[in-house]
């Protein structure tokens, strides 16, 4: 197999020429901080051959954006659309998988939400990236995602995701609420009232020119302003079985003592914490985690008390 058929390859033949540094320079620094890649699996990479696809391949890949002084995040973008492609990467098995099925778990939408979407038409959603900033008081987050996704086959492809806001939230106005759109035009914006909760329906177009069956990109951002600080963040539950997830949480105040990623399934009426070896990879004042195959799973990142004198943080 080329390197150009890997997205990855390519970009990541690019970085290396460009940078000051040896293929063997860059597995040393890769080792130097806790990844420890062989040089033989690095000159694969450059080949074209497999990918990085342990738990925490994005972190690794962070890292060697940094190495190579990479700041557009191009290397990680990459690395999303060749895990989503269906791809092997493998001699002599360049096949693609066939598409995951689709399974709605209607339990987990608000009956306004799932009564407005058109479920065949929605696009089938590969790998998602939620990234957010938490302030100092933890009270005010700053949440931006990235999706990668399947077009459908069906007229006027879109996306649909809801936002819950508690009580004890700032709501914003509907046209207010999600901003810094990226590949995606908000079409409208629904708001009601469930279970004491404020919810935001957003409903997503596509571009005109999208083609059925394609790896599509978009991103958008929202913010929340808390009363009380929360103690769930990214709470996240997908109706398809995702290639990978990822979530990162920057805390502006330093990352807490006891922070821990909670991961639950639905038995019955009720989600039961179930155990999970997935790792947490702390980098400064941010923490994250990188599934593969995450579905039929919540999954969240849980915090600690705060404290007035922020003794939690570290």
């Amino acid at each position: 197999m080329a390197a150009d058929h890997s997205l990855f390859a390519s970009k990541l033949n690019k970085c290396l020429a460009a940078s000051s540094l040896s293929a063997e320079d860059v597995v040393l620094e890769l080792n130097k901080y806790g990844f420890p890649v062989p040089q033989h699996t690095f000159s694969y990479w450059l080949q074209g051959y497999f990918l990085p696809r342990s738990e925490a391949a994005f972190q690794l890949v962070d890292v060697l954006e940094s190495v190579l002084g990479v700041s557009d995040a191009s290397l990680s973008d990459a690395l999303l659309v060749d895990l989503s492609s269906g791809l092997s990467f493998v001699p002599g098995e360049n096949v693609q998988t066939e598409a995951s099925s689709f399974s709605v778990a209607h339990r987990r939408f608000s009956s306004v939400a799932d009564d407005a979407t058109d479920w065949e038409a929605t696009v089938i959603q590969k790998v998602v990236r939620d990234e957010v900033v938490l302030s100092a008081d933890w009270k005010t987050l700053t949440q931006e995602v990235t999706i990668f996704a399947r077009v459908p086959t069906a007229p006027n492809p879109f996306f649909s995701f809801q936002l819950y806001y508690e009580d004890g939230c700032e709501c914003p106005g509907r046209e207010d609420v999600f901003y810094d759109l990226s590949g995606v035009t908000l079409k409208k914006c629904d708001v009601s009232k469930e279970d004491g909760r404020t919810i935001y329906i957003a409903h997503f177009s596509l571009p005109d020119d999208v083609v059925p069956g394609d790896l599509y990109k978009f991103s958008y951002k929202w913010d929340e302003k808390h009363i009380v600080a929360p103690n769930i963040l990214c709470n996240r539950f997908v109706p398809w079985s995702l290639d990978f997830y990822s979530c990162s949480v920057t805390f502006e105040g330093g990352i807490p003592r006891g922070i821990r990623y909670v991961t639950c399934e639905n038995r019955g009426d009720e989600d039961v914490e179930v155990p999970n070896d997935i790792p947490l990879v702390r980098d400064g004042n941010t923490v994250s985690v990188s599934i593969k195959n995450f579905g039929n799973i919540i999954g969240y990142f849980e915090l600690p008390e705060p404290t007035l004198n922020n003794e939690l943080n570290e």
